[in-house]
């Protein structure tokens, strides 16, 4: 049986479950807490569980069947959330790491339900959290920081997990309609002589590979095959697929194959403005030209006669070309026109796809505050980079660690909305300081670091004195600091370390760093120190 979106996501919620049963049990066995009710405990576990055990024989599918699948979702959530609440609520209240569970119920509430349900369940969730707050909180003073950190998140992660969920349903729905096109044109061509037998053939191979589309395989690997598939079908001497460019100035080649001879085709970009194929771009309208040499650009180094083109769309906007060229002059049908619609479609949802995937990695290895990259992205680039050293055997790479001095008395003085901005600025002057070979990252709270691959010890001290120059001068302008009413001086320490001089691996770089660090707060602060083994 077929199962949507939300239906599939059902099945691992129920997975899910388990797992957080199981680790709600491990933690309360290895890292039992004073106070904490067991068997309280356990008897939320056990009622989970046999709700867990128990759906697997309601027949929810037909539920869904008949349009009742959402008391299920209203009966899921419920139960997660009381389940939940009540493990907070046993295990410290708003001092319990257990609070991370809300997120996993926000994520599921995002697919089960529309945004409007979705945020009345973290609504509900909100009040439950701010009740066990009461319950567990002795003074209001205690209750207003977590809630203020906390709760806003949820909101958070219930919109952006709503908007993903969305647009894979949007992607969903857009593929289910291109399939039945495609399967409406491979009836038509069935009924043809063997000529169309043979294109059905192959657009048959066409379907499957477009089954294919945003599967484990790369985009520039996706596209490759696509205009192999087109090259061979259409018998093309050129096929390519452009991009617009940032500006939506120019088109760009992103893949090619066949011919290139110094014609419009051949260039690696094309100027919107005045051109074919920026035509194409500018009107959203297919392009099929049967003779290339009436069209008044046909020049001496220019062998192509024919050519038939695309735009390739996501919903409304274009997005790029896709075009085939021939040598000698050729007579398009609408067969052909629909063909290269068709799977420019797919291209384009491909590259869609390629973008979202992209947004989704960015998001996952950057801190959302500076846009620097973080902790986890900075632990394995180091490791990466150190194997690197020892694979090559090139200069080394040094570490530069970093921390903003006196931050928690700048909170304390001028407010966290104040000390954020430090911390962008920050971020943003590390990256106008760095080289685009090394890897800035905010190492965690107010402290940053720095990996530059092949830099010895002597440019890594230079490097860090520059930086902690700036931040000193430049952090804030005369002007900003009267705006904004700051006196307290914004300064930096910096403790580097180099690899393989100082250390042998990656733990040891980074306590050699660290090590650095504090001999220079501690010897007065914004300065910079160099490891130095004793």
């Amino acid at each position: 049986m077929h199962l949507n979106f939300p239906q599939r996501m059902f099945k691992v919620a129920n997975k899910t479950r388990w797992l957080i049963m199981l680790m709600v049990l491990l933690m309360v066995e290895i890292f039992p807490q004073e106070g904490m009710s067991r068997i309280q405990i356990y008897a939320l576990i056990i009622l989970a569980a046999i709700y867990n055990i128990a759906i697997r024989f309601i027949p929810w599918q037909k539920q869904w069947q008949d349009g009742k699948g959402y008391r299920i979702c209203y009966a899921e959530s419920t139960l997660d959330i009381v389940f939940i609440s009540g493990i907070i609520y046993l295990t410290g209240g708003l001092k319990s790491d257990f609070f991370l569970l809300y997120f996993i119920v926000t994520i599921f509430a995002a697919i089960y339900y529309n945004p409007i349900r979705c945020f009345f369940v973290i609504i509900c969730i909100s009040l439950l959290y701010i009740l066990i707050g009461i319950l567990t909180s002795p003074t209001y003073s205690d209750m207003l920081p977590i809630f203020l950190g906390r709760l806003p998140l949820l909101f958070v992660i219930a919109g952006f997990s709503s908007y993903l969920t969305q647009e894979i349903k949007a992607q969903s729905e857009e593929l289910a309609i291109e399939k039945d096109k495609l399967q409406a044109l491979l009836a038509t061509l069935k009924v043809n002589l063997k000529e169309i037998e043979e294109k059905s053939h192959a657009l048959y191979e066409l379907y499957n590979l477009s089954l294919k589309i945003g599967s484990t395989l790369g985009l520039e690997e996706q596209l490759n095959i696509i205009i192999d598939v087109t090259g061979n079908f259409l018998k093309t001497d050129l096929t390519t697929i452009s991009l617009v460019d940032e500006k939506g100035i120019e088109l760009r080649t992103c893949v090619s194959k066949g011919m290139f001879s110094g014609g419009i085709l051949a260039r690696d970009k094309i100027k919107i403005e005045g051109s074919l194929l920026g035509n194409v771009v500018k009107t959203g309208e297919s392009l099929i030209i049967e003779d290339l040499h009436k069209t008044g650009i046909h020049s001496s180094g220019q062998e192509m006669a024919s050519l038939i083109a695309v735009p390739l769309k996501i919903e409304n906007n274009i997005i790029g070309v896709f075009n085939c060229a021939y040598v000698q002059h050729k007579k398009f049908d609408k067969n052909d026109l629909n063909f290269l619609e068709l799977i420019g479609s797919r291209a384009a949802l491909a590259i869609n796809n390629a973008k979202l995937h992209e947004e989704i990695r960015k998001l996952a290895i950057t801190d959302g505050l500076t846009g620097l990259y973080n902790y986890r992205y900075f632990q394995e680039n180091l490791r990466n980079e150190i194997e690197r050293c020892k694979r090559l055997r090139y200069g080394g790479l040094s570490l530069l660690l970093m921390d903003i001095d006196h931050f928690k008395q700048f909170n304390d003085l001028y407010g966290h909305q104040k000390g954020d901005m430090v911390l962008e600025k920050v971020g943003m002057l590390l990256n106008v300081y760095t080289r685009k070979t090394d890897v800035v990252a905010r190492y965690g709270g107010e402290e940053f670091v720095i990996i530059a691959p092949g830099t010895p010890r002597e440019n890594s001290l230079l490097l860090g004195e520059r930086i902690r120059s700036a931040i000193s001068e430049k952090l804030f302008s005369h002007e900003e600091k009267t705006q904004l009413g700051i006196v307290l001086p914004v300064t930096i320490s910096i403790g580097t370390a180099t690899f393989p001089n100082d250390a042998s691996n990656q733990e040891e770089l980074i306590k050699c760093a660290d090590n650095a660090l504090y001999s220079a707060k501690n010897t007065g602060r914004d300065r910079v120190v160099g490891w130095q083994a004793t």
